[in-house]
């Protein structure tokens, strides 16, 4: 399946949150384990995957920051998109207005 969005609408998958801490075992070995994500008032980091014709300020691939709230979440169950299994937590249909901030890697 592939995404067409609307004029003014932008598809964006977020990048999981996952949040991890560095404990020791009884035996001295050191592992880090997974938390559980807290979502609550936290931004997301989002990677644009396709823009709609009337977006001009953002293209393909960039990184973007955005409320955790952002958007429209996309739920296909049992459905890619591109070849990619669809997290109605990461796969969004947002507007350019709800991002916040370009990332770039300096």
């Amino acid at each position: 399946m592939r995404v067409r969005v609307n004029s003014d609408r932008i598809y964006v998958v977020l990048t999981p949150m996952v949040t991890t801490k560095e404990i020791t075992l009884e035996s001295g070995k050191k592992v880090n384990i997974a938390i559980p994500e807290q979502h609550h008032e936290r931004s997301r980091i989002g990677i644009i995957k396709q823009v709609g014709e009337e977006v001009t300020k953002y293209v393909p691939g960039d990184m973007v920051l955005l409320s955790t709230y952002a958007g429209v979440r996309i739920h296909l169950i049992d459905r890619e998109i591109d070849g990619e299994p669809i997290d109605e937590d990461r796969h969004r249909i947002i507007r350019a207005e709800e991002i916040v901030a370009t990332l770039l890697n300096d």
